[in-house]
């Protein structure tokens, strides 16, 4: 049997809404069914997913759903906790189920959204003596290593391919 895992709780296919309200409202969120079947279309595509991906996607199977409904369902899983907003550019925000620390890498051929681990090692936290933190977002951008041989760079001469090695070529 499957399960699903969402901030460190188990939740068992067939009581998953059951779960994921239950979860809602330890956050302090009023479960709804528009809410709760956007977290569980997070939970289930791990793709970062735009507001409108999760509209397109979902609008046929709730034919009362709105933009607007998303936007709003979003931004409350935002405010407690339970998703994280990714900004990564003026004009586009993403949204991603896992919480924890991490770093992502956008690919600028495919813009497919790729998680990576790192550890924050407060190198940067000297420049910023006396500055209060209260989000840190790691964003790389570039090409992946499914798109590098087929989506040319106009300065190759800049482009570094990291190897399996962690050695960097240029």
């Amino acid at each position: 049997m499957n399960t699903i895992l969402s901030e460190d709780k188990l939740i068992e296919p067939e009581g998953k809404l059951q779960g994921l309200s239950r979860l809602m409202v330890d956050h302090g969120i009023r479960p709804s069914y528009q809410r709760l079947r956007i977290l569980e279309y997070l939970i289930e595509n791990r793709i970062h997913p735009s507001a409108d991906q999760i509209y397109h996607h979902l609008r046929n199977e709730i034919p009362t759903l709105s933009r607007t409904t998303v936007y709003s369902s979003l931004n409350s899983l935002v405010q407690n906790g339970l998703v994280r907003m990714l900004p990564l550019d003026e004009n586009e925000n993403r949204f991603d189920i896992d919480t924890h620390p991490h770093g992502h890498f956008k690919c600028s051929c495919c813009r497919k959204i790729f998680d990576f681990e790192y550890q924050p090692d407060g190198t940067f936290q000297t420049a910023l003596n006396g500055f209060r933190i209260d989000s840190e977002f790691v964003l790389l951008t570039g090409v992946c290593d499914q798109c590098v041989n087929h989506c040319g760079s106009d300065q190759p001469d800049r482009q570094k391919i990291i190897q399996d090695s962690g050695e960097e070529n240029g």
